[in-house]
């Protein structure tokens, strides 16, 4: 995912970790009066911490051009528009993405690199098989993982990024 799709995700995290999961969007906005004395009180009930990382996050999103800003509002609306448990998983990801170390993030960036220069076919082989991982006992998981790791990760020569099959 790009370091903006990141941002964008960060500020309807943010902006909406204090909402109902299961809510959905709302059919009728409210009023603004109304919506914005709802919105005040939601912020008044927020830790002073919290609410410096919020305008900390403005303030980045301010700074942003026009364009980016155009893109983060569209990717939020259509955050909204998700079903409430792909917006629950979206958060849940993004929260144990914020609690990784920069050393794992790092990890994390490489791994997803060296995935997406596998080949298309590879690629979908790996979906399945990890999709596959998630269905065997949790004790098992690891080596199986390991043995996927070696598939298609190892350090093989003659293929771009050492992909071996």
């Amino acid at each position: 995912m790009k370091p903006l799709s990141w941002l964008g995700l960060a500020i309807a995290a943010c902006l909406f970790a204090g909402t109902a999961v299961g809510a959905g969007p709302d059919p009728v906005p409210p009023a603004p009066a109304v919506r914005e004395s709802s919105l005040q009180q939601k912020w008044e009930q927020l830790p002073p911490e919290r609410q410096e990382r919020l305008r900390q996050a403005y303030r980045r999103f301010q700074g942003l051009p026009a364009e980016e800003q155009e893109l983060l509002r569209q990717r939020l609306e259509q955050f909204q528009q998700l079903p409430a448990a792909e917006r629950a998983r979206i958060q849940h990801n993004f929260q144990r993405w914020q609690q990784l170390s920069p050393e794992n993030r790092q990890k994390v960036r490489q791994a997803f690199h060296q995935l997406q220069q596998l080949p298309p076919e590879e690629r979908g082989e790996l979906r399945r098989e990890l999709q596959e991982l998630q269905k065997l006992a949790p004790e098992e998981r690891p080596h199986r993982r390991q043995e996927l790791r070696r598939n298609y990760f190892s350090d093989s020569p003659g293929r771009p990024g050492g992909h071996r099959r």
